[in-house]
């Protein structure tokens, strides 16, 4: 009986084909990691590799990442193993999510593995940052999740346990994690417990606490605390205070000899909040650790919004379009020398990140754009909701897991709507993540709703 389904699977080609699939997925990871070595750097990754060496964390940015990056530092000191850590995170959520669903549809399974070669991933998937960190690692959680809905299993002790780790550490790497890790937990719950939805509810929000508090706990108790959050008050202030022509600024800024109206609206713009707070000869304030001036800084941004409310919309719709648009030159493996130098990081220039990098600008813009994936949200939400209307939606375990996709997508989306103080392209990396990778499971929902509809 054995030897029949061995010569079974030989002849329909299927075990076969796992063997090219993953030898193909083994290949473009290793193609990943070499031509990214030894790993983007800009002064963000740059300032994180200092704490980890220096073991003195900042909130700023959240210090789990760089207690990670300290371990590292014990095998080899620099980016090496943290970029390795990403391609793995990256091209095993591809190889997950093509197990997912190899079975059933080995041909659209294949697309998986090539996801990640898409520009809007592959271009900042080699890059030192707290996003790439945050997305690929929640990446991996959502490619195991799917993988056991697909399955229609439970998943073990130790595969829950796993999650939460990964989970834990998604959440603390970035501050807009908090927002959609409880829909990631509400869907592990899900999986193990098919109970009632006030249990449902009650196990998630347990969780969510346990995840959130302790790394709440992590930042306080083994970090400085860093004013970042005045950079997005005054940013916000700024865009209320230019687009209505009225200066808001609370006095202990206005009393700042650095302050000027005029450096304002000359100075601000949708985009970004730098000129504001960082360069020298802009900069119209310097952070406090005043508690009053807090209270005075909460006090002005709150009457901004409630006495302004349309002008900080428009503030942040203009944010938003800026962070639509994609990037032509693509960071892919960027050392940015002038921080770096100090710890005699530099950058390759092999032949082989040359042809990556020449792939990346041959591909037009508009694919690689954040917008391009808001699209693809948007049409995923839509096609949901119409297979939700023709009654198909509680057939298909695809369904399911596209809806909590796109669910994380979207909450995502409004929370750094509200939240973020520049127009990055890496800040939206896990929609762009995300709705890449729905793309073959939509084909496979499709496929199998016209299937039954034949019937």
């Amino acid at each position: 009986m054995i030897k029949e389904d061995i010569k079974s699977s030989t002849l329909n080609g299927r075990g076969m084909r796992d063997y090219y699939a993953y030898a193909l997925l083994l290949f473009f990871a290793v193609v990943n990691y070499i031509s990214g070595y030894p790993g983007g750097m800009t002064s963000d990754s740059t300032d994180q590799f200092a704490q980890s060496i220096s073991y003195s964390f900042n909130s700023h940015h959240p210090p789990i990442m760089s207690m990670l990056w300290s371990v590292f530092n014990h095998i080899t000191q620099g980016p090496q193993l943290m970029l390795a850590f990403h391609v793995v995170l990256l091209w095993s959520s591809a190889l997950i999510f093509y197990k997912s669903f190899k079975h059933k549809y080995p041909k659209l399974a294949l697309l998986f593995i090539v996801i990640p070669l898409f520009p809007a991933i592959l271009s900042q998937s080699t890059m030192i940052w707290k996003d790439i960190s945050f997305s690929l690692t929640f990446l991996l959680a959502i490619s195991i999740a799917c993988y056991y809905t697909m399955a229609k299993k439970k998943p073990s002790v130790f595969v829950n346990f796993f999650l939460l780790i990964i989970i834990f550490y998604g959440t603390g790497v970035k501050f807009q994690a908090k927002f959609i890790a409880p829909i990631i937990i509400v869907w592990l719950v899900w999986l193990n417990y098919k109970a009632p939805i006030k249990k449902i509810l009650f196990l998630t929000m347990l969780g969510s606490s346990l995840v959130i508090g302790g790394n709440i706990c992590v930042i306080k108790f083994f970090s400085k605390e860093s004013p970042s959050e005045q950079l997005r008050q005054i940013f916000d202030i700024a865009g209320i205070s230019v687009i209505i022509d009225q200066n808001l600024f609370p006095d202990f800024i206005q009393n700042n000899p650095l302050f000027s109206w005029e450096k304002v609206k000359q100075n601000y713009t949708p985009e970004l909040v730098n000129a504001l707070v960082y360069s020298p000869d802009t900069k119209i304030f310097n952070m406090t650790n005043s508690q009053a001036d807090i209270d005075e800084l909460n006090k002005a941004l709150f009457n901004g919004i409630t006495r302004h409310p349309l002008a900080y919309l428009e503030h942040r719709f203009l944010n938003l379009i800026h962070n639509l648009k994609g990037r032509k030159y693509p960071h892919y493996a960027v050392v940015e020398e002038i921080h770096t130098q100090p710890y005699g990081i530099k950058n390759n220039n092999s032949m082989l990140k040359q042809i990556v990098v020449k792939y990346l600008r041959t591909v037009p813009v508009f694919l690689a754009a954040n917008g391009f994936a808001f699209i693809l949200v948007l049409v995923g939400i839509c096609y949901l909701a119409r297979i939700y209307y023709q009654g198909y939606f509680y057939y298909f375990e695809e369904a399911k897991v596209l809806l909590f996709i796109f669910m994380i997508c979207l909450v995502f989306i409004i929370t750094l709507f509200f939240t973020t103080m520049a127009a990055d392209y890496r800040y939206y990396y896990i929609v762009r993540l995300l709705s890449y990778f729905s793309i073959p499971i939509i084909f496979i929902l499709r496929y199998n709703i016209r299937y039954i509809s034949k019937l």
